[in-house]
């Protein structure tokens, strides 16, 4: 059955779909016949491996600079983070696979970041909540010169950039990632109470990641404590894509209908800051994960703010 919506949803739908890289166009009409909510989630798990270029403070996970670091790699970190204190644009320093696989639906032969599904999520944000960054950022072509396996791991927050393990790519697998992500946590105080660890044997680190990669969300252990992983949806979501995207929804189902009356309007004006005479040609839009509304040419109103 054909989705019904507004004019203004229809032009948000299609502005999403077609920002969404798609490898092939029939990728792009497979997206488009999804609901409005489903394009949410696709543009959120794509869009957040994306970072923001605003500034931020740069601090660093305990123990990070315990590793053995040779000229090479302090440069390159030093570089990262003036980028992030000088609010600058790192999408070269991303996987080149960021601006081209957005949706893909598992028919690439490839190797898959989550068992069931498809290449188009990130493993390591969707699993760890961390981005990585290529050490070597990549020329206009895409293409990398040197050691361009070495990666950053980094939180990346609205004001704070923290950078958590440096590693490769066999770190997505390993146990020296998730140890260290959980480590963290438990400094957050993110410790289950109440639950103790296995008393015996438990899932091996290959297990372990087998089965985040399965869209299953599994717990560490820290000295005695469980430590509680950032959450995933059964088809290897982050949940909190899932929950932003939730929360635009029901933003949307509230304030559309209101927004093609005078009152709805002006009930709307009163908590933006701006007058009513500039709710004119109102269309939502993103500007990253942050939902706006756009109302006079060049201003828009922050609806619900992205965690970045």
């Amino acid at each position: 059955m054909q989705e019904e919506l507004t004019p203004r949803l229809f032009r948000l739908k299609c502005e999403l779909v077609t920002e969404i890289p798609c490898e092939t166009e029939a990728l792009r009409r497979e997206l488009a016949s999804q609901p409005l909510c489903y394009v949410l989630i696709h543009y959120m798990t794509w869009v957040d491996r994306l970072i923001p270029p605003r500034p931020r403070k740069v601090t660093v996970r305990k123990g990070f600079w315990e590793t053995r670091l040779t000229p090479e790699q302090m440069a390159a970190l030093a570089i990262i983070a003036a980028a992030f204190s000088g609010g600058r644009d790192l999408t070269r320093n991303l996987s080149g696979a960021t601006l081209i696989r957005g949706y893909s639906t598992g028919k690439r032969a490839a190797k898959r970041w989550v068992v069931r599904d498809d290449g188009h999520k990130d493993f390591a944000l969707n699993s760890y909540d961390l981005h990585h960054l290529h050490l070597v950022p990549s020329n206009r072509r895409g293409k990398r010169s040197g050691k361009s396996d070495q990666l950053l791991f980094v939180k990346v927050l609205r004001e704070e950039a923290r950078f958590i393990h440096l590693g490769d790519h066999r770190s997505f697998d390993g146990a020296e990632l998730p140890a260290t992500v959980a480590a963290e946590l438990a400094d957050e105080g993110w410790a289950v109470l109440g639950v103790q660890p296995p008393r015996e044997g438990g899932f091996s680190a290959s297990e372990r990641s087998r089965l985040r990669r399965s869209g299953f969300t599994v717990p560490e252990v820290v000295d005695g404590q469980v430590i509680a992983m950032p959450p995933l949806a059964m088809d290897g979501s982050s949940v909190f894509h899932v929950q932003h995207a939730s929360k635009i929804s029901r933003w949307l189902a509230h304030w559309e209908p209101r927004l093609d009356t005078p009152s709805g309007i002006a009930e709307f004006a009163s908590g933006s800051g701006l007058p009513v005479d500039q709710f004119t040609n109102m269309r939502w839009s993103f500007y990253y994960g942050d939902f706006c509304l756009q109302v006079e040419e060049g201003k828009s109103v922050l609806c619900i703010p992205w965690r970045r």
